[in-house]
């Protein structure tokens, strides 16, 4: 499963913006070229899961949307490959600290355990809920006094 679609990139920078990136060599094309806008999403997605791949099964089965979000910028970035622009690398740049922060453990993806794909094996909704307890507050010894 990708983590973004052609029409998330429209949604995300503009027709216009997608048009132009995906036909660079092509200056008078009038549509898409899908198939380059793909294959930028597919490397995004790869760099992307390079970084998943310390604490998170990939690929993510489950995609949040900064994980989208992120797949987009990467995938803009490789499309704008000629020169580019200062905003497309700088949001490229963000994507990269934020994915050293979550493959240090200092940040997390919502929604997502530790070493899943974010699919869940319960017949419930999805929801996970995790609990961790500091430990026995009363035991044996501390109410031997009782």
């Amino acid at each position: 499963m990708s983590y973004a679609t052609v029409a998330d990139m429209v949604a995300a920078f503009s027709e216009q913006e997608i048009l132009e990136l995906s036909n660079i060599d092509y200056p008078d094309a009038t549509t898409i070229n899908e198939d380059v806008v793909n294959r930028a999403i597919g490397d995004a997605q790869a760099q992307l899961d390079s970084y998943l791949a310390t604490r998170y099964k990939v690929p993510l089965v489950v995609i949040p949307p900064v994980i989208r979000n992120y797949t987009c910028d990467v995938a803009r970035y490789l499309l704008d490959k000629d020169k580019p622009r200062e905003e497309v690398t700088r949001r490229r740049d963000l994507v990269f600290y934020y994915l050293k922060d979550l493959a240090a453990g200092k940040a997390s993806l919502p929604g997502i355990v530790d070493g899943t794909d974010g699919s869940t094996t319960d017949a419930g909704n999805g929801d996970v809920a995790l609990f961790k307890s500091p430990g026995r507050t009363w035991t044996a010894s501390s109410l031997r006094d009782w």
